[in-house]
C-alpha cells in the first residue's frame, strides 16, 4: 500500500510541478502583453496630454488676442478724447484771439 501512496505522491508532485511550470509559462506570456498594454496606455496618455496642452494654448491665444483688442480700443478711445480736447482748446484760443 505504501508503494501506491508513493506513486500517488510522485504523480501528485509531478502534476504540481507541471502546473507550476504551466503557471510560470502563462505568466511569462502575460508579461509582454501587459507591457504592450502599458505602453499603449502611456502613448494614449501622451497624446491626450498633447491635446490638452494644445487646447490650453489655443484658449490662451484667444484670451491674449481679446486683451490686445481691448487695449487697442482703449488706446484709440484715449487718442480720440485727447484730439477732441485739443480741438476744444484751439477753438477757445481762437475765440480769445478774436475778442482782443
Amino acid at each position: 500500500m505504501q508503494s501506491i501512496n508513493n506513486k500517488n505522491l510522485y504523480a501528485d508532485s509531478s502534476a504540481l510541478e507541471r502546473a507550476a511550470e504551466a503557471a510560470k509559462a502563462l505568466e511569462r506570456s502575460r508579461i509582454p502583453i501587459q507591457a504592450k498594454e502599458y505602453e499603449a496606455h502611456i502613448e494614449q496618455a501622451k497624446v491626450e496630454q498633447k491635446r490638452i496642452d494644445h487646447e490650453e494654448r489655443r484658449k490662451t491665444l484667444i484670451e491674449e488676442t481679446k486683451h490686445q483688442q481691448q487695449r487697442a480700443q482703449y488706446q484709440d478711445q484715449l487718442a480720440r478724447k485727447r484730439y477732441e480736447e485739443q480741438i476744444v482748446q484751439q477753438q477757445r484760443a481762437q475765440e480769445e484771439n478774436l475778442k482782443k
